[in-house]
């Protein structure tokens, strides 16, 4: 028997076992997807949006409903965030502050106060906010923190 024979002979062989495992592995790709919310047993992390699945751990449960606006830029200044903030939290706004105006408006219909600011030493206690809106900030985000910003 020649070597192209014993080959083709073990080729058949193998056949059957591989095209089984194949179909075990196809139907297990179709039944395996856990149901949403379930845990994705290989990688043990939740999949889906069912809400019982996931924990935030009480981490906003004492924060209010509050938002920081910041609007500062050091690049080009869009016109609709109107002409620059003075300092501190919540200085004047000026009826061309369209992004900040409207931003705070929309805000507010939805039950959540708002603060803005364009002076980066509001950045460094952030503690307050559950989040933080950056309005077209050009060339002007924290890389590593509000010391290496320029003046």
């Amino acid at each position: 028997m020649s070597r192209t024979s014993r080959a083709l002979r073990a080729v058949r062989r193998a056949l059957p076992l591989a095209a089984t495992l194949f179909l075990a592995s196809a139907a297990n790709a179709q039944m395996g997807a856990p149901a949403p919310g379930s845990l994705d047993p290989y990688y043990k992390v939740c999949r889906g949006t069912d809400k019982s699945c996931y924990n935030d751990w009480g981490a906003f449960a004492s924060t209010p409903n509050k938002v920081l606006i910041y609007s500062r830029t050091a690049g080009p200044r869009h016109a609709n965030l109107g002409p620059a903030l003075g300092p501190g939290l919540n200085p004047t706004l000026a009826p061309a502050n369209a992004v900040q105006n409207g931003l705070i408006r929309l805000l507010a219909a939805e039950g959540i106060t708002a603060d803005w600011t364009e002076d980066v030493a509001r950045m460094t206690s952030l503690n307050g906010y559950k989040a933080i809106i950056f309005a077209s900030p050009t060339r002007d985000a924290p890389p590593t923190g509000p010391k290496t910003w320029p003046a």
